[in-house]
């Protein structure tokens, strides 16, 4: 884990204004479940997330569409009312992965 791990530019801004305008959000990584949230909380993020899941959390890892269906599922979330960010959907869409915006 980086000795000073630091969220990107802006993220922190972009998260306050989707919160002001209702979105949820949650992690979904192919990173241990307690590595991510051990991260999460040294970036004082952690609280920001109603889901926080990786491969261990349901035995599945990107790029199965289970790991994401799951994951919103466990944030509360419709995966058909949902967005991804960070995988290429290409990349996701090759393997088979779940069609979000």
């Amino acid at each position: 884990m980086p000795t000073s791990p630091r969220p990107f530019e802006g993220l922190e801004a972009a998260l306050d204004d989707l919160e002001a305008r209702s979105y949820r959000f949650a992690v979904c990584t192919n990173k241990l479940e307690w590595l991510s949230k051990l991260l999460l909380d040294r970036l004082n993020l952690s609280a920001r997330f109603a889901a926080i899941c990786g491969a261990d959390t349901f035995g599945v890892a990107k790029p199965e569409p289970a790991i994401l269906h799951q994951t919103i599922a466990r944030a509360g979330g419709l995966s058909s009312a949902s967005v991804m960010v960070g995988t290429p959907a290409q990349t996701s869409a090759r393997h088979g992965a779940p069609a979000l915006p």
